[in-house]
């Protein structure tokens, strides 16, 4: 997963999140053991620009993510960019152990097998998690990992147009799971080996389900209820602007306003299905619960709603917050910044990847 420090020596590069509602990028600095945030930034993604996870609107996207690296004065045409989870298939599969060049040989013929697209439309990829050492047996655990080679190349264009250059395209999970290391720290290998925690992304579009395990990625599941399935239930029901409803969303009585109880609902009720597909099914399962809730996105800023679902699970949530244990520029005021919490999570983990 790592790339070589040598080749980006102290800066890192930009992480970059395309998402539906805005565009974030961020820009981290190290010295010695101490990473600070040198340059962020969002803009709002332009209306419409997105249909089913591609960019349908790519001039626009271009643009936007143009006046936000002359906003921030970046210099670097080489970006980490992280894809969606909306927009991707993983699949966690077990093999017999072989070298790295049998891998990648042996994947070729197994993508088939648990990707629903025809090969010929996808872009493919593999990581391997870890070893297996059972009943005699020396397996390894694989993550496949697929995309729609349209959804791809939207994302790819868009960025060329510019004269950007992807060195990698993330997946939101391991962005995410990027951070979360970096925040616990030591801890996470030392005091996570036995537990099971969920990565709740409430996102514009959707929200992203991503159950860790021992510290690793295990499953990931794209619910189709996100932030903007509550706005236009908002306009629908009390007959108000877009921009009323997104403002309404964040006042006390957010639960009881036309329609959200029913989207709250039916999200809950995809979460906990989920977790219990995953529980039933994964490969020890000895570990019978969840351990820990982390949130993240937009959506966690929409009232009531954490504490809603924290309730309904029993568990309480962390909001992960890439300024925990990463510091700001001298140019940046915390109390400021706070604000871009919800939002930029994912393209600091992109960002750290050189360095992770």
């Amino acid at each position: 997963m790592g790339i070589s420090k040598r080749l980006f020596g102290e800066m890192s590069l930009p992480g970059l999140d395309i998402g539906a509602h805005s565009i974030k990028l961020v820009q981290l600095k190290r010295k010695g053991n101490e990473i600070t945030v040198a340059k962020l930034g969002q803009m709002e993604t332009p209306y419409n620009a997105f249909d089913g996870g591609k960019i349908t609107n790519p001039e626009a996207v271009a643009q936007r993510i143009k006046l936000l690296i002359k906003k921030l004065r970046i210099k670097e045409k080489r970006v980490f960019l992280s894809l969606s989870d909306q927009n991707v298939i993983t699949r966690s599969i077990v093999m017999p152990k072989m070298t790295a060049k049998e891998l990648k040989e042996a994947m070729r013929w197994e993508a088939e097998k648990y990707i629903t697209l025809p090969i010929q439309d996808a872009v493919v990829d593999y990581v391997k998690l870890q070893d297996i050492q059972s009943e005699n047996k020396e397996e390894m655990k694989i993550l496949l990992v697929a995309s729609a080679r349209n959804v791809v190349n939207s994302y790819i264009e868009v960025l060329e147009s510019i004269k950007l250059f992807p060195v990698a395209i993330d997946i939101e999970a391991f962005s995410l799971l990027r951070v979360i290391r970096h925040i616990e720290g030591s801890s996470m290998s030392e005091g996570y080996d036995d537990k099971i925690f969920l990565l709740l992304d409430l996102g514009a579009d959707s929200s992203n389900l991503i159950v860790i395990e021992n510290g690793q990625f295990a499953f990931s599941r794209n619910i189709a209820i996100g932030g903007n399935n509550f706005t236009q239930s908002i306009m629908e029901r009390e007959k108000v602007s877009r921009e009323e409803a997104e403002s309404l969303k964040g006042t006390p009585g957010f639960l009881g306003l036309g329609g959200v109880q029913e989207l709250v609902d039916d999200l809950l009720r995809e979460i906990r299905r989920s977790i219990d597909y995953y529980l039933l099914y994964k490969d020890n399962n000895s570990h019978k619960n969840i351990d820990e809730l982390w949130v993240t996105g937009g959506g966690i800023r929409q009232n009531g709603l954490l504490s809603f679902l924290g309730h309904d699970l029993k568990l309480e949530p962390k909001i992960i917050n890439l300024f925990h244990k990463i510091g700001l520029d001298k140019r940046y005021i915390l109390s400021e910044m706070n604000e871009y919490v919800p939002f930029i999570n994912i393209a600091g983990g992109a960002a750290l990847r050189g360095w992770y």
